[in-house]
């Protein structure tokens, strides 16, 4: 029985790895969109104020 509990803690490591891992990469995805959200942002506003008048004159 003794094996068996060596491979129960095994597979309970494995999911709570497993998970932690789905986690960070969510967080880590998530982080990205906001960024290129807010580069694109920034882009318009960059190209609006050029069309507007010239780098900000």
């Amino acid at each position: 029985m003794a094996a068996l509990s060596g491979y129960g803690t095994m597979a309970a490591l494995t999911i709570v790895f497993t998970l932690f891992i789905s986690v960070v990469f969510t967080f880590d995805f998530a982080h990205t969109i906001l960024d290129l959200k807010r580069d694109r942002a920034a882009l318009k506003a960059a190209r609006l104020k050029t069309q507007a008048g010239g780098f900000g004159v």
